[in-house]
């Protein structure tokens, strides 16, 4: 990244087990029109970063590590997770940040206003099942012979999971809620 212009910062993170934060920089080739993307950064971390935490690695990444200036960094792309949208705070050091928020997520994000009584009402029940009850997990290991998928409010793609798992198995999912 010698001598570049501008870039931006595209980041996430997974909290399933403790933290993994990803940091990528975009930019524009010296003299040619090419983009170039480039890992910066991959950290495994014990515990899962806040806010104010992930915008100060942020930082220390981008302006300590690499000696990105403050006009250096445009923008950053990131995913629509409450901790992530505390980064704007960015801002104060990069005046020119414009944060983007991905647009598959806010796609997800819409889907989830549709309404689908049947499809809801299911879907809420079998996700509050599995949720509860070890004993239905249990039940379900032993007649089917592969753990059930379960949901967590903060992923976005482990509903489809649920759902997928049911749809692929349905034939097992209705042995599961026949009487035995």
């Amino acid at each position: 990244m010698k001598s570049v212009e501008e870039v931006s910062v595209i980041f996430d993170g997974t909290a399933r087990l403790g933290e993994a934060l990803a940091i990528v920089v975009r930019f524009f080739q010296e003299g040619i029109f090419k983009p170039t993307q480039r890992l910066i950064r991959l950290e495994v971390l014990a515990k899962v970063l806040k806010g104010n935490e992930l915008a100060q690695r942020l930082i220390s990444c981008l302006a300590v590590e690499y000696s990105l200036g403050p006009r250096v960094v445009i923008g950053g792309m990131r995913d629509g997770a409450s901790v992530n949208g505390t980064t704007r705070n960015v801002r104060f050091f990069y005046a020119d940040y414009f944060d983007v928020v991905c647009f598959s997520h806010t796609i997800d994000n819409m889907g989830s206003h549709f309404k689908f009584q049947v499809l809801d009402s299911f879907t809420r029940l079998w996700i509050a099942l599995f949720s509860h009850s070890y004993n239905a997990k249990l039940a379900w290991r032993e007649k089917v012979g592969q753990s059930i998928r379960t949901h967590s409010n903060t992923r976005c793609w482990s509903k489809w999971e649920v759902f997928e798992q049911a749809l692929d198995l349905f034939a097992d999912t209705e042995l599961f809620l026949l009487p035995a």
